[in-house]
């Protein structure tokens, strides 16, 4: 008579005590599957720790790559800011020392560190220089007023010369060429 209990492998019928008995040979293969099984996935396991491994590593090349990139970015960017505020410089003093040198003075270079230490040079924008105060820097320093002045009609007795303001006109290079052809 049959059992609710169920049916062997080979298509008869169990019954209560042959399920209770342990099958060494059923329960040894099973063992051994699931250890080839966990032995690949051990396998795979490492596999994937090694990418992973890799993987950390590649970033944090990037991230080290990344960062000495902005250091010698951020490095270029205060190199040009020096090398803009050089030619920004040597822009205000080679036209500081040319208008010095139209002016008359015998030291243009002198009266550059003056200007410089009055703090009356001009100011570059749109990469044109702004106009120098000479009046502050003679009023400070008169001897370069002096020294510029005789070259420009000061002391010379000529009046039309309308003082330290006035720079040299065409006016004043004819009636300087007309004087001296005359004095021959």
């Amino acid at each position: 008579m049959p059992t609710d209990e169920g049916t062997n492998e080979d298509g008869s019928e169990s019954t209560e005590d042959e399920e209770d008995a342990f099958d060494k040979d059923r329960a040894l293969k099973t063992i051994r599957e699931q250890r080839k099984v966990e032995k690949a996935q051990g396998k795979e396991l490492a596999e994937l720790r090694k990418y992973k491994e890799a993987a950390d590593a590649e970033a944090l090349a990037k991230a080290e790559a990344d960062k000495d990139l902005e250091t010698k970015l951020a490095e270029a960017k205060a190199e040009l800011k020096e090398v803009r505020a050089g030619q920004t410089s040597a822009d205000v003093k080679a036209d500081f020392l040319r208008v010095a040198s139209l002016r008359g003075y015998e030291d243009p270079e002198l009266a550059y560190l003056a200007a410089k230490a009055a703090d009356v040079l001009g100011t570059p924008k749109d990469g044109k220089v702004g106009d120098h105060d000479f009046d502050v820097l003679e009023e400070q320093y008169p001897k370069l007023a002096s020294e510029a002045g005789d070259k420009r009609g000061f002391g010379s007795g000529d009046a039309s010369k309308k003082g330290r303001k006035a720079g040299t006109t065409v006016n004043d290079q004819f009636n300087s060429v007309v004087r001296r052809q005359m004095n021959r």
